[in-house]
This record gives C-alpha cells, sequence and structure tokens, in this order.
C-alpha cells in the first residue's frame, strides 16, 4: 500500500529489499541444483577407482591387474595396476591415484 509520507529512502530500501530476497531466491535454487552436479562429478570420478578392469592372472600370480589389495603391515589400500611374470605388483593408492610402487606377493592381501 503506498504511503504518501513515506520518505525517498523508505521507498529506496523497499525496493533493495525486494531485489535482495529475489536473489537471495536464485541462489537457493543454484545451490541447491549445484549438490546434484557434485554428486554426478563423485560418481564420474570413483567408477574408475572402484571399478576392476577385465583381465586374467599373469602366469602363477596370485593376483591380477585391478585386485584391490592391501599391504600386510600398514593396511594400505590399493589396486593393482601391473603384475610382472616374477610375482611382484605395481599398486596406485586407490584414494589419491598416486603410484606406490613394486610389491613382491609376500607384502600384499586381498581386501574384501
Amino acid at each position: 500500500m503506498y504511503n504518501p509520507t513515506a520518505s525517498p529512502f523508505d521507498i529506496l530500501y523497499a525496493i533493495l529489499l525486494i531485489i535482495w530476497s529475489v536473489l537471495c531466491f536464485v541462489l537457493f535454487f543454484k545451490i541447491w541444483g549445484m549438490t546434484n552436479d557434485i554428486k554426478d562429478i563423485k560418481t564420474f570420478l570413483l567408477k574408475d577407482v572402484l571399478s576392476k578392469p577385465e583381465c586374467t592372472y599373469i602366469g602363477n600370480n596370485r593376483f591380477k591387474v585391478g585386485d584391490l589389495v592391501s599391504t600386510t603391515d600398514n593396511e594400505e589400500d590399493m589396486q593393482v595396476i601391473e603384475a610382472y611374470e616374477n610375482g611382484t605388483y605395481k599398486c596406485k593408492d586407490i584414494f589419491s591415484g598416486d603410484i606406490l610402487g613394486d610389491f613382491s606377493e609376500k607384502e600384499l592381501k586381498l581386501t574384501d
């Protein structure tokens, strides 16, 4: 309702309040939409980490490429990325993707 005694500052304040309210409303739905994007990004990034590529055993090796393993001493979770004929395995960290080095069969165990 229009008040003829309202000062120009009251009208300016009311206009700014309406603009601020609309922007907050828009921002709320933008952030809500971004949460779905985060879920999609997380799913996309983790599918490579948790997927096991199709690979057969090499020679008499106990583990195959793609197996999730951990070290026997510090229980570090890793994924086998290469298996060699001599029974050693190149492994990467399943979370960061960093290559952790080569390990022998005695140093590794399968994780569930």
